[in-house]
């Protein structure tokens, strides 16, 4: 084979190479302003939905993300000390029906006069 015939080979080859990439980076551009134009269309239909929302539960509360750090750290207190006091209440609710359950047993244990 003659010596221009490889520089014949080698120049389709990369030829191919390029005409191939720019194929593919057309195709990922129309597939990009496709995704795009998609996007714009979820946003404009998320708007409409967030609008019903408000007005089907105009009393919910905000994002947690959005609210200064020391009002929740006020509100995870107070949900502390409400579980701290629901939790005490049932301690004391077992112990009362503990002390019922042990003096009935004294009562059935102990010998009738």
């Amino acid at each position: 084979m003659p010596w221009w015939s490889w520089w014949l080979i080698w120049g389709g080859l990369i030829l191919g190479l390029l005409g191939m990439l720019a194929y593919f980076a057309v195709v990922l551009f129309r597939k990009t302003m496709a995704a795009a134009e998609e996007l714009s269309t979820l946003g404009d239909a998320l708007s409409v939905l967030d609008a019903q929302l408000d007005d089907v539960a105009p009393g919910r509360k905000p994002s947690a993300v959005f609210q200064p750090s020391a009002e929740l750290a006020l509100v995870v207190q107070q949900n502390r000390v409400v579980r701290a006091e629901k939790r005490q209440r049932s301690r004391d609710k077992r112990i009362t029906r503990g002390k019922l359950l042990v003096r009935s047993a004294e009562n059935w244990t102990q010998p009738h006069a």
